[in-house]
C-alpha cells in the first residue's frame, strides 16, 4: 500500500517536468522527486519504466559554482 502511494505521488509530481522527465523518451513513465539547494545545486531521483515495464532507477546531483564577487574598483589616483 505505501509503495503504491509513494509511486502515485511521484508520478503526479509536476516539478520534474524540465529535469529527468524532459530527457526521457515520451513512451516512458517517470516518477520523480526533485530538490533544489543553494549555489545552483539541484537533485532528482526517479524511477522510469520502459514501454515493456522494465524499471530504471536514476539519481542526479548537479551543482554550479558559487558566484564570484566583482572586484571593488580602486579609487582614482591623482
Amino acid at each position: 500500500m505505501e509503495r503504491e502511494r509513494l509511486r502515485d505521488w511521484m508520478l503526479a509530481t509536476a516539478t520534474g517536468a524540465r529535469r529527468v522527465r524532459a530527457a526521457m523518451p515520451p513512451a516512458w513513465r517517470v516518477a520523480d522527486k526533485t530538490g533544489t539547494g543553494g549555489y545552483a545545486s539541484a537533485n532528482d531521483v526517479a524511477v522510469a519504466w520502459s514501454p515493456a515495464g522494465d524499471p530504471l532507477v536514476i539519481a542526479v546531483l548537479s551543482s554550479g559554482t558559487p558566484p564570484t564577487p566583482s572586484p571593488t574598483p580602486s579609487p582614482p589616483t591623482r
